[in-house]
């Protein structure tokens, strides 16, 4: 996902090729009460489309261009809209499938990071990222360092 800002990622480690694993640890950690993400979901999109300058009615017509333009019928109305982030309405509840358009329609994450947060994850952008591979870098030189003040020691007890 991206947007005007660059690439947005999960705030986990990337490597190419490798799958990071599910962390068994964490999901055991994890309260089943932590899972109930819906009022945690309406309060964030309710804060995102307040935040919005667009009205309902533009925001719902530009993820309705969106879908339409990946080839999806689906339309959303600004009805669903605000019985997505009425709290008191625990029956409408906001299509998983919609959220990545509603997000770059809104141009906030906030909806998005409310359901990550009970799994221990957070979006990270650009700079987050940039520090992420920083400290890896380091840890990975201190690393390489230490491997290579260990060969110099083995290379002078050797007389070499």
């Amino acid at each position: 996902m991206s947007d005007r800002h660059g690439q947005l990622t999960l705030f986990m480690p990337d490597y190419p090729g490798v799958t990071p694993a599910f962390d068994q640890d964490l999901a055991k950690a994890i309260e089943l009460s932590a899972l109930d993400v819906q009022a945690r979901f309406k309060a964030g999109l309710a804060k995102a489309l307040k935040a919005s300058p667009l009205s309902r009615e533009q925001i719902a017509d530009r993820v309705n261009a969106m879908f339409g333009s990946a080839g999806s019928s689906y339309k959303v109305s600004p009805a669903a809209l605000d019985r997505w982030a009425a709290p008191s309405d625990t029956s409408h509840n906001c299509p998983g499938f919609v959220i990545p358009a509603l997000c770059l329609v809104l141009e906030s994450f906030e909806p998005l990071q409310t359901l990550l947060i009970p799994l221990g994850l957070s979006i990270a952008g650009e700079r987050e990222r940039a520090l992420m591979i920083l400290g890896e870098s380091q840890i990975l030189a201190k690393k390489l360092t230490r491997k290579r003040r260990r060969a110099l020691e083995a290379l002078a007890e050797m007389g070499l």
